[in-house]
C-alpha cells in the first residue's frame, strides 16, 4: 500500500511537471539561433536600440514568402517583436500584392519600409544592420553632418586599398551619418559650416595653414566637435587643435614588445580602458600601429574634463626618433602611455543659443560643449586594420559620443567570426606556460599518483 501512494505521488507531480512546462510554452514563443554566426542573435547594442522604439513602428519586407530568405527575415523580425511589441512586420511579394506595391511605390524584390510616427526609411535588405540602422534614422530624424577635412594629405574614404578609408565611409552611412570634404585651403577668411556635427581630421601628412588652424580652434570654442586622428608619420602638428582641450601630442613611436602583434613591436595590442566614457563601451582590445604619445590635463580650462580611453601596458617604452632606431635607448620615455583620449568641456554663456527665436538678453544663458577624442594613430582606421578585435566599436562609438548620440546605439556591423585573435609576445609566454609546462605536469602527476598511493599503503 505504502508502495502504490509513492507511485501515485511520483505520477501526480511528474502530471504536475508536463502540465507547466506545456503551459508555460504555449505563452512563450521562444526560438533558438543555430546558424553558424549567429546572425540572428541580435547584439546588444541593437537590444538598447530596440528599446528605444516609443510608438508603433511598422516594418515591410518585400520579399517572395515563400523562398529561404523570407523565413530569414521572420526569424530575424520576430527577435526584434519579442523585445519591443511596438515593432511590426509583414513580409509581402510584390507579385501577389501588387495594390500594396504600388502603394509604396516598390518595383524590386528585397526592399524593406519602415514606418514610424509618420516617417519612412527604406533599408536595402532585412538584415540586423540594415534595419538597425533604417530604424536609428527614424529614431534621429536628420543625420548628422560629419565634415571631414581635406587638401593636406588626409587618407582617402575613396580609396579601398588596404591603406584607404574606404570602409570607414561605408560604416558612416551604415550608421546614418552625412558626410561633406571640408576645404579650408582657399579664400580670405575660411570657416567651418554650422551644419557640421563634427569635423574629423584623419592624419594628414601636410601642415594645416594659420588661417585653417584659426577656423579649427574657432569651430571647436563656438561647441564645435572634433575628431583627431594625429600620427607620427607626418610633418603636420596637431597641437594647436589640441592643447586648448588639455591634449598634447607628443609623439615619438610607442613600442610595446610583449604587448604588439607579430614581429613589430609598435604594432600595439592595447587591452587597458581606464576610463568610464562611452567611448570604452564594449572595447575588448584595439590594434593601434605606428601610435605616438599622447599627455592629457584637466588643468587647461575651467570646466574641462579629459579622459585617458586608451593605455598601453607598463612594459611600453617610447622611441623618440623612430627613423633612426626603435630599440630602446638609456634615457627613453618608460611605462604605460596613452594612445587615445577625449576631452568635454562645458561653460555657461550669456544670451540665448544661437537658433532659438527671441532677443538675446543677460538674463538669458546658454551652455556650449566641446567634446575632442584624439588618437595617436591613424592607421587603426584604415581598411587594414578597422575590423580587428575592438576597433570598428571604438570608431562608433566616438563618433556617437561625439555628436551626442550615446543615448542611442548606433548600428555597428558584426566582426568577421572566423578572424584569428592577435597573438602577442605575453600570450605567446602563457600558451608555452601552459602547453609545455603545466599540462605535462598536471599529466605526470596524474599518472604517478596511483604508484604513490600503492606505496603509502605497503608502508
Amino acid at each position: 500500500m505504502r508502495g502504490l501512494r509513492r507511485d501515485a505521488a511520483l505520477l501526480l507531480v511528474l502530471v504536475i511537471v508536463v502540465v507547466g512546462v506545456g503551459w508555460w510554452t504555449s505563452d512563450h514563443d521562444a526560438q533558438v539561433d543555430l546558424s553558424g554566426t549567429r546572425r540572428f542573435s541580435l547584439s546588444s547594442d541593437t537590444r538598447r536600440l530596440i528599446g528605444a522604439v516609443k510608438a508603433p513602428l511598422h516594418v515591410t519586407v518585400f520579399l517572395n514568402t515563400t523562398g529561404e530568405d523570407a523565413a530569414d527575415a521572420r526569424f530575424l523580425l520576430d527577435r526584434y517583436h519579442e523585445l519591443n511589441h511596438h515593432i511590426t512586420y509583414q513580409v509581402a511579394d510584390p507579385d501577389e500584392d501588387p495594390s500594396l506595391a504600388r502603394r509604396f511605390g516598390i518595383t524590386d524584390f528585397s526592399t524593406v519600409v519602415l514606418q514610424y510616427r509618420g516617417h519612412r526609411v527604406d533599408a536595402p535588405d532585412a538584415e540586423e544592420l540594415d534595419l538597425s540602422t533604417a530604424i536609428l534614422e527614424l529614431l534621429e530624424g536628420n543625420p548628422p553632418l560629419l565634415c571631414i577635412l581635406t587638401g593636406h594629405g588626409e587618407d582617402d574614404v575613396a580609396d579601398r586599398s588596404a591603406t584607404g578609408f574606404s570602409d570607414v565611409a561605408q560604416l558612416l552611412q551604415d550608421n546614418d551619418y552625412a558626410t561633406q570634404m571640408l576645404d579650408l585651403t582657399t579664400g580670405a577668411n575660411p570657416t567651418v559650416p554650422t551644419g557640421c556635427a563634427a569635423v574629423l581630421i584623419d592624419g594628414p601628412r601636410d601642415p594645416l595653414l594659420p588661417a585653417e588652424m584659426q577656423a579649427l580652434v574657432a569651430y571647436g570654442q563656438a561647441g564645435g566637435r572634433l575628431l583627431v586622428l594625429a600620427t607620427p608619420l607626418s610633418n603636420a602638428d596637431p597641437n594647436p587643435l589640441l592643447n586648448p582641450w588639455g591634449i598634447h601630442f607628443v609623439g615619438g613611436l610607442v613600442v610595446d614588445p610583449q604587448h604588439s602583434e607579430g614581429a613589430d613591436p609598435s604594432n600595439l595590442i592595447v587591452a587597458d580602458f581606464p576610463s568610464f566614457s562611452p567611448v570604452d563601451y564594449s572595447i575588448n582590445e584595439l590594434q593601434f600601429p605606428a601610435s605616438g604619445e599622447l599627455a592629457t590635463t584637466s588643468d587647461a580650462l575651467a570646466g574641462l574634463t579629459v579622459e585617458d580611453l586608451a593605455v598601453t601596458s607598463d612594459g611600453s617604452y617610447v622611441a623618440p626618433d623612430p627613423s633612426v632606431d626603435v630599440g630602446y635607448q638609456s634615457g627613453d620615455r618608460t611605462g604605460s602611455v596613452v594612445v587615445a583620449a577625449a576631452a568635454d568641456a562645458s561653460r555657461v554663456v550669456p544670451g540665448l543659443a544661437p537658433g532659438v527665436p527671441g532677443p538675446s538678453t543677460p538674463a538669458g544663458s546658454h551652455v556650449v560643449r566641446t567634446r575632442v577624442l584624439a588618437t595617436g594613430t591613424d592607421i587603426w582606421a584604415t581598411n587594414e586594420f578597422l575590423d580587428n578585435l575592438s576597433n570598428r566599436r571604438f570608431l562608433v562609438n566616438g563618433l556617437a559620443w561625439l555628436t551626442q548620440r550615446d543615448d542611442l546605439v548606433v548600428a555597428a556591423d558584426r566582426p568577421d567570426p572566423d578572424r584569428p585573435l592577435a597573438f602577442t609576445g605575453a600570450a605567446q609566454e602563457r600558451t608555452i606556460e601552459i602547453t609545455v609546462v603545466l599540462i605535462p605536469a598536471l599529466i605526470l602527476g596524474l599518472g604517478s599518483a596511483p604508484a604513490l598511493l600503492r606505496r603509502r599503503r605497503r608502508s
